[in-house]
């Protein structure tokens, strides 16, 4: 019997060469679902369907779905960011992406990213703001991040920067509020400018 998928996230991890996941029956060329291979150079590959979904070349570790924000990639990308950041770190799908995040979504990436593994620091990959809660009132404070609803829209001030939502999800039951930094051309309603340079 074969190796299964996790065998080889955990070969990966270990920095060994393995073939596992089964044989690939949808694509054209017969290969295995999932391959760990080591160049000469030390750097090591986890290819899924061929492809490079995790890299690691010393103390960095690189993950991209390659678009493909599927549950299986996402189920590997997971086991293999919390095997490598001892849990620091974990992968899921929300609002149609891949993203990158510490558990709570108060820290989120969306792939592709570079994480060092020795102290667990996001080096390379685009922030993403993910909320739980924009509130009932005009004004909200949630400590890290204020919610304000002007003229029917919702804004957030985070890390001192101006955004609007984006898109609104369920993940496991909770709904999560995606925002995105307001553009500097973007309209802004007078009311929420006011609050934002009294605030900064």
């Amino acid at each position: 019997m074969g190796l299964t998928w996790m065998d080889v996230v955990d070969r990966f991890c270990k920095r060994k060469s393995a073939k596992g996941g089964g044989i690939c029956r949808f694509h054209y060329d017969r290969h295995y679902r999932d391959e760990v291979v080591v160049l000469d150079d030390g750097t090591v590959r986890y290819n899924f369907h061929g492809t490079p979904i995790a890299v690691l070349n010393g103390n960095v570790l690189k993950l991209d779905d390659w678009g493909y924000a599927t549950p299986t990639t996402r189920d590997r990308l997971a086991a293999i960011a919390s095997a490598m950041t001892r849990g620091v770190w974990t992968v899921s799908i929300m609002f149609g992406r891949t993203i990158l995040h510490n558990g709570d979504f108060t820290v989120n990436y969306s792939l592709p990213v570079a994480i060092d593994v020795n102290d667990m620091r996001v080096i390379m990959g685009e922030r993403i703001y993910i909320v739980r809660r924009v509130g009932r009132k005009r004004i909200n404070n949630f400590g890290w991040y204020m919610t304000m609803k002007v003229d029917g829209n919702w804004f957030a001030l985070i890390d001192g920067k101006l955004h609007i939502l984006k898109k609104v999800s369920k993940f496991d039951g909770d709904k999560l509020y995606l925002f995105r930094p307001v553009n500097h051309d973007e309209y802004v309603p007078c009311q929420i400018k006011a609050i934002h340079e009294c605030l900064s």
